[in-house]
């Protein structure tokens, strides 16, 4: 199984990313790395084998996932199942 995850250092994406990784599934994911938090959830997965890091713009088109999660966007992606989920952030 492989699956796709944007952005994938967000809290929630980091999740997604390391319950695929800890169940033994191929990650391909894709986002920023602006933040302090974004380097950190980098360098909490970026060593492990399954886990594939790639620019958005970088991302081969051909290549069909079992699974995308998009969260908080509409990107196009190739998959069997895409799941999107919008959530609310309130920053105060």
């Amino acid at each position: 199984m492989k699956v796709f995850v944007y952005p994938c250092f967000s809290p929630l994406g980091y999740q997604l990313v390391e319950y695929f990784l800890n169940s033994g599934v191929k990650v391909v994911g894709s986002g920023t790395l602006e933040s302090d938090e974004e380097t950190f959830y980098f360098m909490s997965v970026g060593r492990n084998a399954n886990f594939n890091y790639t620019e958005f713009t970088d991302l081969d088109r051909d290549e069909c996932f079992d699974q995308a999660y998009l969260i908080n966007s509409e990107l196009e992606v190739r998959a069997k199942q895409v799941i999107t989920v919008h959530t609310s952030e309130d920053k105060q």
